[in-house]
């Protein structure tokens, strides 16, 4: 049996332009979404994520995002507070958004 993350029927293998992610992080370390993992992204070699938070100031930005935003910032590892988050997916680094969304980072304080 073939997976099927975003339950359209079709395997996970077929949906090449289909890129989806979790829409929180919950950084608690017990291994469920600890992280924000956006899955199909790896099939966009020039891809860009931006994160920003609500006063629309950038706090995360990566080229080749690797799964890793656990709910800090790259740069000095800082907690992003608990709060809603804008962001971007450009999936060929044209300056083109392609997807764009809200990401919530839970904390238990």
């Amino acid at each position: 049996m073939h997976q099927d993350i975003d339950g359209n029927g079709v395997g996970d293998v077929c949906d090449v332009t289909k890129v989806c992610g979790a829409e929180a992080i919950t950084p608690n370390g017990d291994g469920i979404n600890d992280r924000w993992v956006i899955q199909n992204l790896q099939n966009y070699p020039n891809h860009e994520v931006r994160v920003f938070n609500t006063w629309g100031q950038q706090v995360f930005v990566a080229k080749g995002y690797d799964n890793t935003l656990d709910g800090s910032l790259k740069t000095n590892r800082a907690a992003l507070p608990r709060s809603s988050y804008y962001y971007q997916i450009d999936l060929d680094g044209n300056g083109k958004i392609d997807f764009d969304g809200w990401i919530y980072v839970v904390r238990e304080n």
